[in-house]
């Protein structure tokens, strides 16, 4: 090889070793001077790193996995959608905490005894104590969630923002990093989508909103979802739950909120119908309806006991309260729940492919 052809091919070898773990970096270097060379019996240098390939993307076949966790194209997504994420479960948190300071003044419960101006005080250092405990702790299962989302995106290159990308070239390597830049021309500007394909920000962003508060009330106040009765004083809830089975229930809960978040996170990520969105609604929505049939109708989810519950207290309540102990019945009200979860995932399914195929199918 030539003076020169060995500068070549000592660019590329520090091209991949860079992005390598320092622990593997000779070995790989001693490897590639090795193929290089036997290749260039052959053909010229040139010739041999352009059949490798773009130095980035050799470098891949060393490790299992990118050597970033959220890299530079999901960063500032990722990092918009974290404070949405985070916001409002710190925001649905101190809500119910609200509310169940409210509810155990009223009840008199978790309350300590020590008369007076004390009592107060040490009760209301307790009330933000727990608060506070549980806003961290929900805030970091967001943000691990939220994480771990874009880290699956960007394990599989789903792309946020789809682009022609500038093929590699071994000229790259001999003008040096500044070559690596693509130059921007008018050619290089993606056509204006059809607004039709368009995907409504704020729409995602309500049901975003909407799946975060859901959740942190199901985790931390499942007795939320219950008819009140304030009796003397005390405060009597009626679970529309059935939070006996709660250990079962909420993991499945989850899983189907879950499943519809990432849905809504990739509809806000890329912000129009294409293929890949059509595909992230139909499996999301298949998984649906398979655990909304598997939560209302095989598992117990709500009550046994609760329109026997609601009808011991119904003569102190509104009339409707009555009306809805003498009729409740379980089994219809998970049949009618279903039916409308599975006509509202179909309508969005026959959405999401209708738009792909007419506005989306060339992204």
């Amino acid at each position: 090889m030539t003076p020169d052809e060995i500068e070549l091919m000592e660019r590329y070898i520090y091209q991949v070793t860079k992005r390598l773990p320092q622990s593997q970096r000779k070995e790989a270097a001693m490897e590639l001077r090795e193929l290089i060379s036997d290749m260039a019996e052959s053909e010229s240098v040139e010739e041999a790193l352009t059949k490798l390939g773009a130095p980035d993307k050799f470098a891949e076949q060393y490790g299992d996995h990118a050597r970033h966790l959220i890299g530079g194209e999901y960063y500032d997504t990722y990092v918009w959608f974290l404070k949405v994420v985070l916001i409002c479960t710190a925001a649905s948190l101190l809500g119910v905490s609200l509310i169940d300071g409210i509810a155990g003044l009223v009840s008199g419960d978790n309350l300590i005894s020590l008369g007076g101006t004390g009592e107060i005080i040490l009760n209301l250092l307790y009330s933000i104590g727990i608060t506070v405990g549980k806003c961290v702790i929900a805030c970091v299962a967001a943000f691990g969630a939220v994480t771990a989302v874009f880290a699956i995106l960007e394990r599989h290159s789903i792309k946020l923002d789809i682009k022609d990308k500038k093929e590699w070239s071994i000229n790259d390597l001999r003008n040096g990093p500044a070559a690596q830049k693509e130059e921007w021309t008018p050619k290089s500007l993606t056509p204006v989508p059809d607004k039709a394909s368009l995907i409504s920000r704020g729409e995602s962003i309500v049901g975003i909103v909407f799946i975060v508060i859901f959740s942190v009330l199901l985790i931390l106040a499942p007795h939320f979802f219950s008819v009140f009765f304030n009796i003397d004083g005390t405060l009597i809830t009626v679970p529309v739950f059935n939070l006996e089975r709660w250990g079962i229930i909420l993991p499945l809960l989850l899983a189907w909120l879950g499943i519809s978040l990432c849905d809504e996170i990739l509809h806000l990520a890329l912000g129009r119908y294409c293929r890949t969105v059509m595909l992230s609604s139909i499996i999301c929505g298949i998984l649906n309806i398979v655990l909304s049939f598997v939560i209302l109708k095989i598992f117990p989810i709500w009550n046994p006991g609760f329109a026997e519950e609601i009808a011991m207290y119904a003569d102190i309540g509104p009339q409707w309260l009555s009306q809805l102990a003498a009729h409740w019945n379980g089994n219809l009200a998970s049949s009618i729940l279903f039916l409308i979860i599975c006509f509202a995932t179909l309508l969005e399914i026959g959405t999401a492919i209708y738009k792909t195929v007419k506005y989306g199918m060339d992204k």
